[in-house]
């Protein structure tokens, strides 16, 4: 287990480090005195868990959580902090926990024992090359909706957000749209640098002053790039 300590304080790292020696005496501990620094050590070493300060010299960690959280597999992110304000927006930017300093021992064995739970729920739920028949989870208006794959006509990038369009439904997703790709790769397929599309849902391909454009079922056109073109039509089977 690769655990990433990311703290500006060294006092404070020093502290985790040695309750962390002594609750998971098997983890490869690291350590990180700004997100930047962290960023590219997790770069280097895939992390399984990420112990994040908020308040940190340059980009802040709430700032780096949204960053981790778009990762085809992203690590358990628990936040610690000596202030309680941030405690709502962490979780509900992806954060599995959320300690306050001083951390005590039995605080961060239980927030370790919780991360780590989710943290094998999240990976069993984002797997790459997923099977396209097993249903995928949507948020929608807080409630949890699940979908199969093949009734996603497509994905478009908005802002932070993917919107995702099936037959029924759309729905915001804050999973980046390359983790979509990753996700569905044996069924999206990218025909511009922010739509990826069904192709069982496509209708048409057509082409006017030079450029493409897919007609879907639904009647909806959507652009392709000259960039995504040829892939395109040999994914589709056209001349």
């Amino acid at each position: 287990m690769n655990i990433l300590i990311v703290d500006d304080e060294p006092l404070a790292r020093l502290r985790m480090v040695h309750l962390l020696r002594d609750l998971e005496p098997n983890a490869t501990l690291f350590e990180a005195e700004s997100a930047m620094d962290a960023m590219q050590q997790n770069n280097r070493t895939l992390m399984d868990l990420v112990l994040l300060d908020i308040h940190l010299p340059g980009e802040s960690g709430l700032s780096w959580l949204h960053q981790l959280k778009q990762q085809a597999e992203p690590p358990a992110v628990i936040m610690i902090t000596a202030y309680s304000e941030h405690a709502l927006t962490a979780l509900q930017q992806g954060a599995n926990g959320y300690l306050l300093k001083p951390v005590k021992r039995e605080d961060l064995a239980h927030a370790l024992a919780q991360s780590k739970k989710l943290h094998r729920l999240q990976r069993s739920t984002i797997q790459p090359t997923a099977d396209v028949t097993r249903p995928v989870c949507m948020h929608a208006d807080g409630t949890g909706d699940y979908v199969s794959p093949r009734d996603i006509l497509y994905c478009c990038a908005e802002g932070r957000w993917v919107k995702v369009v099936t037959q029924a439904h759309e729905y915001m997703s804050d999973r980046a749209l390359k983790d979509w790709e990753s996700l569905l790769e044996n069924l999206l397929i990218r025909v511009h640098r922010g739509i990826l599309v069904n192709p069982e849902q496509v209708s048409a391909l057509r082409r006017q002053t030079g450029q493409y454009s897919l007609e879907l079922n639904n009647g909806v056109r959507l652009p392709v790039s000259r960039r995504h073109a040829k892939a395109v039509k040999l994914r589709m089977h056209l001349p």
